[in-house]
């Protein structure tokens, strides 16, 4: 049963990785492990626009404190998309195995766990060394 189970999540491991190597190139690949100049603007001018466009909320209950930091998330994730970039399909492999063991450490689910990494590391300014950036230019944007 174990061994099935482990067989099952290694096929969808190895899935994944093949559509993610699968996946069109994007045009610029120098974001991959750092942060081009543009990048680092667009970070700037969305984390403003972020703060502007959620500053009129105060949460009282946590719950309002939930919904206020998935709305800057959203916020930020659309300004960032609308700036030409997306989700770097290296940041994912790295940001699954890192969550993984990150959930098993706090004993919170991984689905937790990668929401937590997201939020900490799409507004990141500068990427340690070897770890991939979480986002990557779009070919339509490419200049």
């Amino acid at each position: 049963m174990h061994k099935r189970i482990l067989l099952i999540g290694m096929l969808v491991l190895l899935a994944m990785i093949a559509a993610s190597l699968l996946m069109p190139k994007p045009v610029v690949e120098r974001q991959l492990y750092g942060f081009a100049p543009d990048l680092l603007q667009a970070i700037g001018r969305c984390d403003e626009i972020t703060s502007r466009a959620t500053a009129h909320i105060v949460p009282i209950v946590e719950f309002q404190q939930m919904e206020l930091e998935s709305r800057r998330e959203t916020t930020f994730f659309s300004c960032m998309t609308d700036a030409g970039y997306s989700e770097n399909p290296l940041w994912l492999v790295y940001a699954e195995r890192t969550a993984g063991l990150k959930a098993k450490e706090e004993g919170i689910s991984l689905s937790e766990a990668m929401v937590h990494l997201k939020r900490s590391q799409m507004i990141m300014r500068e990427s340690p060394t070897g770890q991939p950036s979480y986002w990557i230019i779009t070919a339509k944007s490419a200049r």
